[in-house]
């Protein structure tokens, strides 16, 4: 298989080139296990929304991750004492290549290197900030910071606000958070009782953007990784 692409392009652009792994498409609620034994292999998010969910035998899925476009996601991330699956939050496509391939192609092409090491950087810091904001105690704070990496990832500015889809479900943002989803659900109405979101159809409204960066204690640090991640575009 020729590999070759330019690399002028962002990772999720040049993974998207027909020479370049495998298209693999998805429907919403679609999902890619994780067999042991398959092989080592590299996803690369091209487009939509992709969870990382883990099982324990007997035990309830927890949501591990939340994958974005030009998220990369080795099988090799893929915890060994977990059932662990890919699962599409909404309509999504990867590009799937064996890991050898995927080496090969760094080594011949630097600039995809580069580009693929930024992008399983902002990934690992991503985890880092999540872990941080399930470990205290305030569910409010940890539904703040979700809503905040929400609009930094998929919103649009509107007036003094932000405005973006919720692509996860209410048990999805839950298993996230690690909160119980009828708790989920009243920290969600004392938001919209202090009118700082509105929800209708799937789409929030945040009236106050500023006032949820305040409401989120790691606002700051997940408005850098933004930053970060538009700067490997």
């Amino acid at each position: 298989m020729e590999l070759s692409l330019k690399m002028q392009q962002p990772v999720h652009d040049a993974a998207s080139s027909p020479n370049l792994g495998v298209a693999v498409p998805l429907k919403k609620h679609q999902r890619i296990s994780m067999t042991p034994g398959a092989g080592d292999h590299v996803y690369l998010v091209t487009s939509g929304v992709v969870l990382v969910e883990g099982k324990l035998p007997e035990q309830r899925r927890q949501v591990l991750e939340i994958l974005y476009e030009g998220d990369i996601y080795p099988t090799q991330d893929a915890p060994e004492f977990l059932a662990t699956a890919l699962v599409a939050s909404t309509a999504s496509e990867l590009r799937r290549l064996k890991q050898q391939a995927a080496e090969a192609l760094s080594g011949n092409q630097p600039e995809f290197a580069r580009r693929i090491a930024a992008a399983s950087a902002v990934r690992g810091t991503r985890r880092t900030i999540h872990l941080a904001s399930i470990s205290r105690p305030s569910g409010e704070e940890r539904l703040a910071d979700f809503l905040v990496e929400m609009g930094l990832h998929l919103g649009r500015p509107v007036v003094s606000g932000r405005m973006f889809d919720l692509p996860l479900s209410r048990d999805d943002i839950a298993d996230y958070l690690a909160l119980n989803p009828d708790t989920l659900s009243r920290l969600f109405s004392r938001l919209k009782a202090k009118r700082m979101i509105a929800i209708s159809q799937g789409r929030a409204t945040v009236a106050d953007w500023e006032a949820l960066c305040r409401l989120s204690p790691l606002s700051g640090p997940l408005v850098e990784l933004s930053k970060r991640c538009r700067s490997i575009e």
